[in-house]
């Protein structure tokens, strides 16, 4: 399982020519984790591993969070970065559709569900609406 996962970020480095960071919280019920403060740190660590780039590819899966933070995180990025690009493979909920409208680019994924906010992915264009 590790090993399939860093195959496909590695699929995603060379497709999105960027430093990959992945950034997951778990909706399993019971064991729910949400975008918080509290990662703001392992950002940082992070970054400063990773140094000033062109193109950051944050890879996003969450359902959402705390909105202050996810300001944190995309400021933290946007430092870093010339580019940033939020690959959201499945939910964009709350703080994680306000990260992803943030970024300088969201490729488009076909599977895309949104929260409060109105989105959605047309296929035939191959687009985002907002």
């Amino acid at each position: 399982m590790y090993s399939s996962r860093v195959e496909y970020y590695k699929q995603l480095k060379d497709e999105f020519q960027g430093a990959v960071i992945a950034y997951i919280t778990g909706d399993r019920p019971g064991f729910e984790t949400r975008i918080a403060q509290d990662v703001i740190d392992l950002f940082i660590a992070q970054l400063d591993k990773i140094g000033p780039v062109e193109r950051i590819v944050l890879y996003l899966y969450t359902r959402g969070g705390d909105t202050s933070a996810a300001w944190n995180i995309v400021n933290l990025l946007r430092m870093y970065c010339e580019d940033l690009l939020v690959v959201v493979p499945h939910k964009a909920h709350s703080a994680n559709y306000f990260i992803s409208t943030r970024s300088h680019s969201n490729p488009p994924t076909y599977r895309l569900s949104c929260g409060s906010k109105s989105c959605r992915y047309t296929s035939s264009h191959r687009r985002w609406s907002v």
